[in-house]
């Protein structure tokens, strides 16, 4: 924000702004008490707040409890913000800096027609790096970002691109066993992060972390990839946590509240 900005601003609008921003959590419905509280206002002013929050339609009160919760304008108005996100701009200055620290190259990928499609990179300063370009299309049971998207994917969708495509062997290390691709995926689903260590091209390896939206469904993956060389155990768990450190900030750019994995899908 500009600094000439900061003279236009309302204590008034502000304070009411702060009672509105007590409900992003995952309590349901807060009491008035409550809120004033959480706030540090008198409950005269935290009323006043509500009652101009609730003639809007973006903090409705439930008339049995008397306690008071979002409306429904709040969930259209998230709505409408979420679709005007651009994610790849949203993006790019955090796969910049996740590209200096980690010292390789950085790709953004998307799920497209049961393919990992790449939308961004940000390449390594070094000589020998990885080259997937924006729009080109990878298998996912063999790349760490595919896998991400996989591991949120119940079983029978699993079996049923498995049963499409094929699992061919790309390198001597890919996984071609649907119940061996099952176990992996539980293990991703378990630690947060995808390994391909040489499964698509033999000296690649790449560590991905998911991205997820407000529902808290994987909608992009971040993927550090370089040669397998350059990555021993503890490159690989540095990555790890800078990566999910980044993929947990953009997510949460994206309205993703949770701080755990959602419950593992099971298949109907």
């Amino acid at each position: 924000m500009a600094e000439e900005t900061y003279r236009y601003l309302s204590s008034t609008v502000q304070k009411t702004l702060d009672v509105l921003f007590v409900f992003m959590t995952d309590q349901k419905e807060w009491a008035l008490a409550e809120v004033a509280t959480a706030v540090d206002l008198p409950v005269s002013s935290v009323f006043r707040c509500l009652a101009n929050l609730e003639v809007r339609g973006l903090i409705e009160q439930n008339r049995e409890t008397g306690k008071y919760h979002l409306g429904i304008k709040a969930f259209e108005l998230g709505m409408y913000a979420w679709k005007n996100l651009d994610l790849q701009t949203l993006a790019r200055p955090y796969l910049e800096e996740l590209s200096r620290e980690a010292g390789e190259t950085i790709t953004l990928g998307v799920c497209s027609e049961d393919e990992v499609l790449y939308v961004d990179r940000v390449d390594s300063s070094k000589v020998l790096r990885a080259t997937s370009t924006p729009g080109q299309r990878r298998p996912m049971y063999c790349t760490a970002i595919g896998k991400v998207f996989l591991s949120d994917m119940p079983s029978y969708e699993v079996i049923r691109i498995a049963q499409t495509y094929g699992l061919p062997p790309r390198t001597s290390k890919t996984i071609t066993d649907v119940d061996r691709l099952h176990a992996d995926l539980a293990e991703i689903r378990n630690q947060g992060y995808s390994l391909d260590l040489g499964e698509f091209e033999e000296e690649l390896c790449c560590v991905a972390t998911p991205i997820r939206d407000a529902t808290g469904k994987i909608v992009a993956s971040i993927g550090v990839a370089g040669p397998l060389a350059r990555f021993d155990d503890d490159k690989k768990e540095h990555l790890i946590q800078i990566m999910q450190s980044t993929a947990q900030t953009i997510s949460i750019r994206l309205g993703y509240s949770g701080n755990q994995l959602p419950p593992v899908k099971e298949s109907p």
